[in-house]
């Protein structure tokens, strides 16, 4: 189990293929078997998986639970392109990017996964990518936890306080929904997947419209399960931890 906050990045090439990793974890791993699903399946490594545009596999490694998302796309270019990208260097793509970006904020103590090794095959201007973090222990999607029991007021206050930290030091959450949040066993709250977020820094229109996206997230549940545990008097309890923030 590592506790150390500190991430050692390296990069290395094997047979084509760049990968960039936290040595503290990952230095003896096979880097090429653990993106390697049948490897993984035949060795009776997963643990589970989590639906959504991209897919995500839980598997067991070293005393490790981890997370293996394959980055695919979502709308009608998913028919032509469905897991391709245009690019030609590794260090700017979405798999790398992601590593990077939660690699800053890990080590600044937000309630993220921590990166353990992205990888990039790139090949005549196009890529594919994929990426491994830790999986967050005992935790559950806010969209699951709601379609089971009421949440109470102070964990909608603190869902609004995080995402306000977030906010705070610039973060721009592009797909920020009701299953990129995590709450834990203990009633702690994770923003997971940061594909195509940044740090913007300035204050603006893009806070505003992150809140807006969650909100529609949750009501599109709503509309699809109407025994889901939310109420508009729980979208103010997250607004109000959100505005104590400021």
């Amino acid at each position: 189990m590592v506790e150390s906050l500190k991430i050692y990045p390296e990069a290395k090439n094997i047979d084509g293929v760049s990968f960039l990793f936290d040595r503290q974890i990952a230095s003896d791993y096979p880097l090429t078997e653990l993106f390697s699903y049948d490897t993984i399946l035949t060795a009776g490594l997963i643990t589970g998986s989590a639906r959504g545009r991209n897919d995500a596999c839980f598997f067991s490694w070293k005393n490790h639970d981890l997370v293996l998302k394959h980055f695919s796309r979502g709308g009608l270019i998913a028919k032509l392109f469905k897991d391709t990208y245009f690019g030609f260097r590794p260090n700017k793509t979405r798999s790398w990017l992601e590593w990077q970006l939660l690699c800053d904020l890990y080590q600044h103590d937000f309630p993220v996964p921590r990166p353990v090794v992205a990888r990039a095959s790139v090949k005549s201007g196009f890529y594919r990518a994929d990426l491994i973090t830790v999986r967050i222990p005992d935790s559950s999607t806010l969209a699951d936890v709601i379609k089971k029991h009421p949440v109470s007021r102070s964990l909608w206050h603190e869902i609004g306080t995080c995402i306000r930290s977030f906010h705070n030091y610039g973060l721009y959450h592009a797909d920020l929904n009701a299953n990129n949040i995590l709450i834990d066993s203990s009633g702690h709250v994770f923003l997971i997947d940061f594909d195509r977020c940044k740090i913007l820094r300035s204050t603006g229109w893009w806070k505003k419209n992150n809140l807006k996206r969650l909100h529609r997230s949750l009501i599109k549940i709503k509309t699809n399960t109407p025994s889901l545990y939310f109420e508009e008097k729980d979208w103010i309890q997250l607004q109000m931890g959100y505005s104590a923030s400021l």
